[in-house]
């Protein structure tokens, strides 16, 4: 008759037993458990985000079938003899749990059934006895083992608590966390509010858990701010039998959190007002650019007139191109600004025509550039006009118009004390001659490609650039005869400046022959020659090339200047030869060869002797302009010119000039004889 209330009893020691002996360890545990036969051991993966693991132990053996349990038998109602209760109740002295009946046996199978049956609930007895010992000792093994591992942590409080809500077991540091008498209160006073209570319990049974942050109530009535992790346990019907709590206090990470979003959202403030100001100053910026370039599109239009073309010649024949740096738009226009210049145009002096071609570079960027060219073109240009309208200036030589000009614009660029400076190759090429007189401001050496061969031009008389000081002692003319089929290219140093390599080595072309090579891979064409520039690097500065190609439509015989001077030499070795034919001779002479200095200091005596005071002194200064050519590349042949000129301005009474022409000798070789006489000459007149 007991028999079902023993195993209900059984079921409950169960049900405890999963209630209370649960062991909590982590992934990194070992965990060794012993479970007697019958007894399944459960490992589940149900715990906080996977990190704990939980171990319970069911019972899990199945009734057993006994059809010797019908009791049905026993409703018969004949009475059982007493011998057969004498053999129970000696049975009883063997033994004081079971019936034993070592002789004899019992015949009344009803008396049998139920000493077997008293038998049977007392064995289950003793079992329900020995399985409730073993689970407690079960229960208080594992109940240690819980607490070590509570009281391993030391930042997190651990808590265990029943489905009640009541706390079963805790770490010291859950009460640290939430006071001492933590363990007097239920889950539920935790909570700020039951609103809260309600809300957590109904997310932690709804999704089996829950990790968040969450205001606790201490036990001091302080709000703790912490990180709380809480896994619902279920039991093996699956229904709630309790709470795994884990509180971390956030406060500090709270309050950094907050400094974070207040930091954040000031930044984020900042930020704005950074990017409206840079808005403000990008439209500032916007507005001003197009100001600028509506600057620049003025000064392109007061610079267009300036860089010209206007060669007539069928002999003399001028290409040029030019790129500005700076490009920009105005007005749907693609334009661009710098500080190059291309100048070419005829013009005629004593009575010959002449093809002035000027290639100039201003100093700076864009248009501080610009405004060199702009000044530098304005004069040049007016100057060019008055050449043409000016009988006297028509007839001066080509030395002393380059040098005329060289110091109208000098003059100019002296004003702005060096903050302006132009370097720039002017020359005058003679169509009649081929004859080429130029002057070189510190401008790359322009190219010559005769025959098929590219070469620099000589680089002495090299004067400083326009807008220096000193230019007008150190500037000089040089000369060359060009021939047939001569090719002069001019250009800025924008046509060396090339970067060659880009990347952490960037490598700028120094190699000043490389434009050679291009010149001669071209054949002279400045279209492929600008295309052997752009492929081998990148063009850093404003690019201008200005191309002569000296073509004569009537190649007659000319004879080579040795053979003419000697020819002259001949003519003039006839006798009873007056002065007047010997300056005609010696002047049809430097026409055909201007070049020769030689000849030109010869006509210079000749005017002396014959008292064309004037003629001569225009003689001999195409001589000075020319100091650093030819025969003049000496020391004494100078020296030789210049005492002409100080002689001659002195007999014609122009003694400033005089005492300035000297004052060049002295410096050339202040112990010459020559010169110490006539500086005594000089002084005599002067006082």
């Amino acid at each position: 008759t007991n028999l079902e209330s023993g195993e209900k009893e059984l079921q409950e020691l169960d049900l405890y037993v999963h209630d209370e002996a649960m062991l909590l360890f982590t992934i990194q545990s070992s965990v060794i458990v012993a479970a007697r036969s019958g007894i399944d051991l459960a490992i589940t993966q149900s715990g906080h985000f996977g990190n704990y693991n939980w171990c319970s132990l069911k019972d899990v053996r199945k009734p057993e079938d006994r059809p010797e349990w019908q009791h049905d038998f026993l409703e018969s109602e004949l009475p059982i003899p007493a011998s057969e209760f004498y053999k129970v109740l000696e049975a009883t002295q063997y033994s004081s749990d079971l019936f034993y009946f070592p002789e004899h046996s019992l015949n009344d199978s009803r008396l049998e059934k139920m000493v077997t049956n008293l038998n049977y609930q007392q064995k289950i007895k003793q079992l329900q006895d020995k399985f409730r010992f073993e689970q407690i000792v079960q229960y208080i093994n594992k109940t240690r083992d819980m607490e070590g591992i509570l009281d391993a942590s030391r930042f997190s409080g651990i808590a265990n608590y029943n489905r009640l809500g009541k706390l079963i077991l805790c770490n010291d540091a859950f009460t640290d966390l939430l006071g001492a008498n933590t363990k007097d209160r239920s889950l539920s006073d935790l909570f700020t509010s039951n609103e809260e209570w309600k809300k957590f319990q109904f997310n932690v049974e709804t999704k089996d858990g829950l990790f968040g942050s969450l205001n606790l109530k201490q036990g001091n009535g302080q709000i703790l701010e912490a990180q709380v992790a809480c896994t619902l346990r279920r039991g093996t019907a699956g229904e709630s039998i309790g709470y795994l709590l884990i509180v971390r206090d956030e406060s500090e990470e709270r309050k950094l959190r907050r400094e974070l979003e207040a930091s954040y959202a000031d930044l984020e403030k900042k930020v704005e007002l950074r990017t409206q100001e840079l808005q403000n100053t990008l439209a500032e910026v916007q507005q001003l650019k197009q100001i600028q370039d509506g600057d620049y599109y003025l000064t392109t239009l007061l610079l267009e007139p300036l860089s010209f073309n206007m060669v007539t010649s069928n002999i003399v024949l001028v290409d040029t191109v030019a790129y500005q740096k700076k490009q920009f738009s105005f007005k749907n226009k693609d334009l661009e600004i710098g500080g190059d210049v291309n100048i070419a145009t005829s013009i005629e002096l004593r009575g010959k025509s002449y093809t002035l071609i000027v290639n100039g570079d201003a100093m700076g960027k864009s248009i501080q550039g610009a405004g060199g060219i702009l000044v530098f073109g304005s004069i040049l240009r007016a100057m060019i006009e008055r050449s043409r309208m000016s009988p006297i200036e028509r007839q001066f030589y080509p030395e002393r118009w380059l040098r005329n000009t060289i110091n109208e614009i000098q003059l100019v660029f002296e004003s702005f004390n060096g903050s302006m400076l132009v370097s720039a190759v002017m020359a005058l090429i003679e169509e009649d001659t081929g004859t080429m007189f130029y002057v070189n401001a510190e401008h790359p050496s322009p190219v010559i490609l005769r025959n098929g061969r590219a070469r620099f031009l000589s680089q002495k008389g090299l004067c400083r650039k326009i807008g220096s000081p000193g230019l007008f002692s150190k500037a000089s003319i040089r000369v060359i005869r060009l021939e047939p089929d001569d090719q002069i290219f001019i250009g800025s140093d924008g046509k060396d400046d090339l970067v060659i390599s880009e990347g952490e080595n960037r490598i700028i072309n120094e190699d000043e022959t490389l434009f050679l090579r291009f010149v001669e891979a071209a054949d002279g064409d400045i279209d492929k020659i600008i295309a052997q520039i752009e492929e081998v690097g990148e063009v850093m500065d404003d690019l201008s090339i200005l191309k002569v190609r000296y073509q004569p439509t009537n190649v007659s015989q000319r004879f080579s200047l040795h053979e003419a001077r000697l020819n002259l030499k001949n003519k003039m070795a006839k006798p009873d030869l007056t002065d007047d034919h010997l300056m005609a001779l010696v002047d049809s002479f430097t026409a055909q060869y201007p070049e020769d200095s030689s000849a030109i200091e010869m006509l210079g005596r000749l005017y002396r002797r014959t008292q064309c005071y004037t003629a001569a002194i225009d003689t001999f200064e195409r001589l000075r302009l020319r100091a650093a050519n030819s025969v003049l590349d000496h020391g004494d042949s100078n020296l030789r010119i210049l005492h002409a000129l100080v002689d001659l301005y002195a007999y014609t009474g122009k003694n400033e000039r005089a005492k300035q022409i000297l004052n060049e000798c002295l410096e050339i070789d202040p112990d010459n004889s020559i010169t110490l006489t006539l500086q005594e000459k000089l002084h005599s007149r002067l006082t």
